[in-house]
């Protein structure tokens, strides 16, 4: 009895630890803190504009092993989704630890980087680059929701 106990625990504690870990704490349904979430609500001195939430939708399209050159998993992912982000939203602080970026399909979004002076705005058919290890805030900074491809 006691092992199927300490197994249920191990398979559950597995599941809480790989559920959505591209999404801020504060909005999930687990009680593991994203260590890739910066606490912190300002960029650049201030707080980027609009109301910090998940995505109103997102997918994953590819999720994908990244294979050394002998085609061993080097346990890194490279993962692409399709999102939507409603009107009037941004994207809690965050920080990607080996980068990406997004493609606007529909709408814009501006993005907000720590120490960048410069806002990078995409439109349709325009991308921006998320670069490694900076705190950032994707803002929707059209007047309708924004379908974007990002790739992380």
């Amino acid at each position: 009895m006691r092992y199927k106990i300490i197994g249920a625990a191990i398979f559950f504690a597995a599941i809480i630890i790989c559920v959505n870990d591209q999404i801020t704490d504060s909005i999930t349904l687990t009680k593991r803190p994203n260590p890739n979430i910066e606490r912190s609500n300002l960029i650049n001195g201030k707080a980027p504009p609009n109301t910090p939430t998940k995505t109103m939708f997102e997918s994953r399209v590819i999720t994908q092993d990244i294979l050394d050159p002998r085609g061993k998993s080097t346990g890194y992912m490279m993962i692409t989704s399709r999102s939507v982000r409603d009107v009037g939203t941004r994207s809690p602080i965050h920080v990607h630890p080996h980068g990406g970026q997004t493609c606007v399909v529909v709408g814009e979004m501006t993005l907000y980087l720590d120490g960048e002076p410069t806002l990078q705005q995409a439109g349709p058919g325009d991308c921006y680059w998320m670069p490694a290890g900076k705190r950032m805030s994707g803002v929707n900074s059209a007047t309708s929701r924004t379908i974007m491809i990002t790739l992380l």
